[in-house]
């Protein structure tokens, strides 16, 4: 799984702007930070490769139930001469 990015510069920042001192603002954006880590969220990326992985899947479920109507058809066919 990819990693989540988060702009702790920014979040102390945010903090830092609405009156938060600096130890204050670096503790909760560690916090924060480990917390998201910790919740393992799927990317956009991880989301792509399962999608990718279920159009795949959806292809050779195709080709075998094709296959099992050939084969069906070829057996009653066969059956139907006896």
């Amino acid at each position: 799984m990819d990693a989540v990015t988060f702009d702790t510069h920014h979040f102390i920042s945010t903090l830092r702007n609405a009156g938060f001192e600096e130890k204050q603002a670096a503790a909760l954006s560690t916090a924060h930070k480990d917390a998201v880590e910790q919740m393992g969220l799927a990317t956009k990326g991880d989301i792509d490769l399962v999608r990718t992985e279920m159009r795949m899947m959806k292809y050779q479920l195709m080709a075998w139930f094709g296959g099992v109507q050939v084969l069906s058809v070829i057996a009653i066919a066969a059956l139907i001469k006896i």
